[in-house]
């Protein structure tokens, strides 16, 4: 299907959450493309207030979040953003988590935002002062932006390989030269890596993503298939980081997790070192009776000067 057709059937804007069972789906192509351990569990009775929550940051940040979103309303893909600065020197590229502690809405900025969003959809007049804390909290987060940094990209089952990234990398382009800002950057995540791993019955380690992120098919395109489309969209690979994003939890979730998900994949090639033929690497600190997950990326950039294909 070529972008102009899918043009014609889906559309991008900014990130909606229209109802519980719509925040639901989200959570689901969720954790399909990161896994359980990266996605808390909701109960019913948490998703509105997550709705709403996620509703009025993306309001107050409408360039930075955006949905893929078909002619009868259905939601088939969301991709998050943040911004940030980037000197433009390739060794200055940190680990995803120092970008996002830039990018952090406290805990009472987020509950000042819910609420005012929900007094504001349920009186219009009201909009005016969620405007004004909009305004501010915009001011705070902004100062000294130059980027916009490639969050997450999540896309439902059945709409893969119908070249949604185009569209989405064509949206944050145009948001990025809205804000008159230089560049985006992106923490590639190799989809396919943990599969690498297992064939080799192996554990994570710089060298071997190194020499995965290097490996290239018949065209001279990357293996991967998540780099292989960022690469069709014209993204230049800048430095592999084997330590791009980390999450602890305890050890009793992680328990949990490896009795629940990929059970028949799990393998340990070291001690206290656990592979399931996904991304990331889990990492067993049973002192603290904590795990801690490991995921490398490969940073990229995505010129705003050239269109994505």
């Amino acid at each position: 299907m070529m972008p102009d057709e899918l043009s014609d059937l889906v559309h991008i804007g900014t990130r909606v959450i229209r109802s519980d069972a719509e925040f639901a789906h989200m959570q689901a192509i969720r954790t399909a493309g990161f896994t359980p351990w990266y996605i808390d569990a909701h109960n019913p009775s948490s998703f509105t207030n997550g709705r709403v929550t996620m509703n009025a940051v993306a309001q107050a940040f409408p360039e930075f979040f955006h949905e893929a979103r078909t002619g009868d309303n259905r939601a088939v893909g969301y991709l998050a953003t943040i911004p940030g600065y980037w000197s433009g020197t390739i060794h200055t590229l940190s680990n995803l988590h120092d970008y996002r502690q830039g990018f952090r809405l406290g805990r009472r900025q987020i509950r000042q935002l819910g609420l005012a969003w929900r007094c504001a959809q349920a009186i219009p007049a009201l909009r005016p002062a969620f405007d004004w804390l909009t305004t501010k909290l915009r001011e705070e987060l902004l100062v000294g932006a130059n980027s916009i940094v490639l969050v997450a990209m999540t896309i439902d089952p059945e709409f893969q390989g119908m070249r949604l990234p185009t569209m989405f990398f064509d949206a944050v382009k145009r948001a990025a030269r809205g804000l008159g800002l230089t560049h985006i950057i992106a923490p590639f995540r190799p989809v396919s890596y943990g599969q690498y791993k297992a064939i080799q019955q192996t554990t994570h380690s710089a060298e071997l993503f190194n020499e995965y992120c290097a490996l290239r098919d018949a065209q001279d395109l990357p293996v991967d298939p998540c780099l292989r489309a960022a690469a069709r969209n014209g993204a230049e690979f800048l430095r592999p980081e084997p330590r791009s994003f980390t999450i602890e939890r305890p050890l009793d979730k992680f328990e949990r997790l490896r009795h629940t998900f990929n059970r028949e994949q799990w393998y340990s090639p070291q001690p206290d070192i656990w592979e399931c033929g996904e991304t990331p690497t889990w990492y067993v600190d049973r002192a603290r009776s904590v795990v801690t997950s490991v995921e490398p990326n490969l940073w990229g950039r995505l010129r705003l000067d050239v269109p994505a294909s």
